[in-house]
């Protein structure tokens, strides 16, 4: 029986074509694709592929900003890259699990609503602001030295893994406590425009400071600083006007906070849950929870201590109703 010579080869062709199309990277979007192939040290054999040898070996930075990109499938093959720019697209989504060895990275002026980072121990800059965000965990980017995540989601920022910051830029956001006490190299802090009823920044560098702006934040009372006299004289435009520099807000005194024009004054705010109101007549005390329930309440007559310590850490509604009126201010449970 004679063999079709032809039928032998053309399978063997087949399998080499596919053997060869399975060491590229799948790229699905084209604009990410034609950006990859454009860069010689990248694309090495000038080939119009990206192979898997190729990406791996690359160890620079990709440079992918302004480039309409929509989708950034693929990046997972450069396992070592060491920079990462692909700010200024349409990306919803972002996953550097693979990319281990990556120091820097920028995705500002997307439409991010994810971002995983949490396998880039050497990152030790990130620059995510201008996006959808709802949460941002770099718990295991302890190298980090610089965290730009401003104009967001975010309704907390943990924080006490990256003891190295110099630099954090998280205005624009829904943060309702900063503790930077163990941040001794920070020298930058920009947190305005947010929800702070909490922000501690006596780390001891206070004095190397170059920026602070903390204002536009109304819940906040009391700041926590290393020195108050520096403060007052270096940092009071960067607070809103009824916030004041203390070194232990949690035992601020009988200067306290006062609510309303009645002279009403409730001290120390924030408080460990248990706190003063000095008042002049009988008072009925209402605590809210941030859900609009009643938690606490008590009748009291003139200055009386306040011991609601089984109230769980938060942002609280204080009401306070006489034959005067009704008076309001939000008070902080911290410890």
């Amino acid at each position: 029986m004679k063999t079709n010579l032809f039928s032998i080869i053309l399978p063997v062709i087949i399998g080499l074509s596919n053997f060869v199309n399975a060491q590229n990277v799948i790229i699905p979007d084209a604009n990410f694709k034609n950006y990859l192939i454009s860069v010689p040290a990248i694309n090495t054999n000038s080939d119009g592929q990206i192979q898997v040898s190729e990406a791996a070996a690359f160890s620079g930075t990709i440079n992918a900003s302004y480039k309409n990109i929509s989708d950034l499938s693929g990046i997972e093959a450069f396992t070592a890259l060491t920079g990462l720019d692909c700010s200024n697209n349409q990306l919803t989504g972002l996953d550097c699990t693979f990319n281990t060895s990556l120091k820097t990275l920028a995705c500002r002026n997307n439409q991010l609503t994810g971002l995983n980072v949490m396998s880039n121990s050497l990152l030790t800059s990130i620059s995510c602001e201008n996006n959808l965000l709802p949460n941002l965990n770099i718990a295991n980017n302890t190298a980090l030295i610089a965290v730009s995540c401003g104009n967001n989601q975010l309704p907390s920022l943990f924080l006490d893994n990256n003891t190295s910051l110099q630099y954090l830029y998280c205005q624009d956001n829904q943060l309702t406590s900063l503790y930077l006490h163990q941040h001794l190299a920070l020298k930058e802090l920009r947190c305005n425009n947010n929800q702070l009823a909490i922000l501690n920044v006596k780390n001891g560098n206070n004095s190397n400071f170059t920026a602070f702006h903390a204002y536009n934040n109304s819940n906040l009372t009391c700041i926590t600083v290393d020195n108050v006299g520096y403060s007052n004289s270096n940092w009071s435009a960067g607070k809103d006007a009824a916030a004041v520099f203390s070194t232990d807000c949690l035992n601020l005194g009988v200067a306290g906070v006062e609510i309303g024009d009645e002279g009403y004054f409730v001290y120390p705010n924030p408080s460990n849950g248990i706190f003063t109101i000095r008042s002049n007549g009988d008072q009925i005390v209402n605590l809210y929870d941030v859900n609009g329930k009643s938690v606490f309440n008590k009748n009291i007559a003139g200055t009386t201590a306040i011991n609601a310590q089984e109230l769980n850490e938060g942002i609280y509604t204080l009401v306070l109703s006489s034959e005067a009126g009704v008076s309001t201010k939000k008070v902080v449970i911290a410890r």
